[in-house]
């Protein structure tokens, strides 16, 4: 079994005409895709192999920079023949590697690595960008022996799927990039749907590799401002069909409820652990490496869930439906002054619920205001109509989004707590005990400042 990283150079300037292609440095982004690819590589085992580069000067800057800030002390070797852009001289060249090494990652150009990776998987692949890799198994002893159909994809990081900021750097359409930046966006309801739709799909990639957490947290959040204003829409018609697609996307959500939980959870593992007020180190890093691993689980059957046919089915019928006449239709009976009137009775029990919070309420009385200020404040960009108190109502539902949190964190711990094979003298449970005691009174602390 053989381990193949193919790394496409990071973006190169094409500032100096004078320059020899050999000679293009690296421009101001891919310096930047650097410090986001290093750890990704690192942490996919890439720059524990014999590393291979070609001889120009962006292949060279691309694989050094990521080794100096990976603190990595591997030595690349330059190979000449690896500056081609022909997919048939590198697999000539890979051919010609000694089978004692098990484990290669080769830098390199398009459309050289694209189209030797169609090759070997024998399938149309995505476009590789600058800075980008894949992770091949390949099941040959023998790197003379290599040939279609032996290999399967490991992993495939791209820039803008592993960081969220680069992601949002890389959207193309204005209306895109307005969506993440929370500028006005003025359309109609279908309009809108469409383009969070659109801006769903565009996050699944970044999900899908797991590696920053606010690729899950702003799913979630399009789906569930999806799921506001499309509610909005089935109070005024009640059709059916639009009911099945909010079903849809309920289960859609849902998926994810707990790989955002562990992503908050975790990243407050990482902040504590130093704290030994709380616990032992050890006890916190071993209640962090548990958790971390029950992320992954977590993620993997994610990614199972949205690689499946069934995934793909429902959103080509929910996309096909946004975009349909029968849809338009039914947007055109929510009128503005209908959603405004909805908007206006949502208010009004966020009101008659907030005057009824009390600390000693229960904690589902706090979560239910929560979506409702959610819920009102989506609407609010659809309609234009902003209550006086909008920014009292933002600043308690950061407050109800904090309490949320502890709540789910304390959920955590009790489960983990409760497991009956747990080891109820092991440095990780007597972490977790310390934890669920702060926490519990950070909860009430919460609790009252939402009150005052």
């Amino acid at each position: 079994m053989k381990q193949l990283f193919l790394l496409r150079h990071a973006k190169s300037s094409w500032a100096n005409p004078s320059l020899d292609d050999l000679d293009r440095p690296l421009n101001k982004r891919g310096i930047r895709q650097l410090s986001i690819m290093a750890p990704v590589l690192q942490a996919d085992g890439a720059l524990d192999s014999s590393i291979f580069t070609s001889k120009a000067e962006r292949a060279q800057q691309t694989v050094n920079g990521i080794l100096d800030k990976a603190k990595s002390n591997t030595h690349p070797k330059h190979d000449k023949e690896l500056y081609t852009f022909n997919r048939k001289k590198l697999l000539k060249w890979l051919y010609k590697l000694p089978d004692e090494e098990n484990k290669v990652l080769v830098v390199g150009h398009n459309p050289a690595i694209e189209e030797l990776v169609s090759y070997l998987l024998k399938t149309e692949i995505d476009a590789i960008p600058t800075c980008s890799y894949v992770h091949l198994e390949i099941d040959t002893p023998s790197w003379s022996a290599l040939s279609p159909l032996q290999a399967t994809v490991k992993n495939f990081v791209t820039p803008s799927s592993a960081s969220y900021k680069e992601f949002l750097r890389k959207a193309e359409k204005e209306a895109f990039k307005a969506k993440y930046k929370s500028e006005a966006f003025q359309s109609t309801l279908q309009e809108e749907l469409v383009q969070l739709f659109k801006v769903s799909q565009g996050l699944l990639p970044g999900c899908k590799v797991g590696i920053d957490p606010e690729f899950i947290h702003q799913y979630r959040v399009t789906l569930r401002r999806a799921r506001s204003l499309g509610g909005s829409l089935y109070a005024l018609t009640k059709d059916p069909v639009l009911a099945e697609h909010l079903e849809t996307l309920k289960q859609h959500a849902k998926c994810t409820s707990q790989l955002r939980d562990l992503d908050v959870f975790i990243n407050l593992l990482n902040k504590t652990k130093e704290n030994n007020s709380l616990s032992s180190q050890a006890g916190m890093k071993s209640l962090l490496q548990e958790f971390t691993e029950e992320k992954q689980r977590k993620l993997a059957l994610f990614v199972q869930t949205i690689d499946s046919g069934q995934f793909h089915q429902e959103r080509k019928k929910l996309k096909k439906y946004l975009s349909s006449d029968l849809f338009g239709e039914l947007c055109n009976q929510a009128r503005e002054d209908l959603l405004l009137t909805n908007q206006e009775a949502i208010e009004r029990k966020i009101e008659k619920l907030v005057d009824q919070l009390s600390p000693d309420a229960r904690d589902d009385n706090f979560h239910c205001v929560r979506k409702l200020i959610k819920k009102d404040r989506y609407l609010a960009e659809q309609t234009a109509h902003q209550k006086k108190n909008i920014r009292a109502l933002k600043a308690t539902q950061e407050k109800l989004g904090v309490f949320q949190d502890l709540c789910v964190q304390c959920d955590l711990l009790n489960d983990y707590l409760n497991n009956s094979d747990r080891d109820t003298h092991a440095p990780a449970t007597h972490a977790a005990k310390s934890l669920l005691s702060h926490l519990e009174q950070e909860k009430t602390l919460i609790k009252h400042k939402i009150c005052s």
